[in-house]
């Protein structure tokens, strides 16, 4: 359980905190969603950014960003042409994914995630920052903390998720394999 006062620290997890950094992404945005494997691998890519937020050295929360290709404006065609727009502008950064537990909420943890997160596309020279909010309806959803950190909040798109979970067998938190949650696109224009 985290409280406010905790000291909390957001860093490059180690190999051996892996596990428990799937546990927090699986558990709140998806079972089967990350794996130890990937996230390994992402850890020695230039390409990627692999976070664990820790209060009192107990992993917490974690986060997954990464640097976007042209060919990946293919995966936010669906939000249209505010979407296409980002892809126009220069390098491109991705906060995949971000979770904290649910006893860890509300003490500043996404908020320090999503602040290195930014700081690291902007190390990369990423013009702007893109992220989807699972719109769940559960607590805990991204897009009050995209919003308090200036995002643009564009688009939202029902059952976005939906071929993604079926086709990577991963089951929604709220609504178990075929995840029938919305997505919100949102953007940040980065200062260099």
């Amino acid at each position: 359980m985290t409280a406010r006062g905790t000291a909390l620290s957001v860093r490059v997890p180690a190999v051996a905190d892996i596990p428990a950094l799937v546990g927090v992404l699986n558990t709140n945005l998806g079972s089967g969603l990350y794996s130890a494997v990937a996230l390994e691998r992402d850890l020695d890519q230039p390409t990627a950014r692999v976070l664990a937020a820790y209060a009192e050295e107990t992993l917490v929360g974690g986060a997954v960003s990464r640097l976007l290709e042209p060919v990946d404006v293919g995966y936010y065609e669906r939000f249209g042409n505010t979407a296409r727009a980002v892809f126009v502008t220069g390098p491109i950064g991705s906060i995949e994914a971000l979770a904290v537990s649910p006893a860890a909420r509300r003490a500043g943890v996404g908020r320090g995630l999503l602040l290195d997160s930014l700081a690291w596309c902007r190390g990369q020279g990423c013009m702007v920052a893109v992220a989807i909010s699972w719109m769940s309806g559960a607590s805990g959803i991204s897009a009050p903390l995209f919003a308090v950190a200036g995002f643009t909040m564009g688009e939202t798109i029902a059952d976005f998720y939906l071929e993604d979970s079926l086709r990577g067998g991963w089951g929604c938190p709220v609504c178990g394999p075929g995840c029938r949650c919305a997505g919100q696109f949102v953007s940040l224009r980065l200062d260099p």
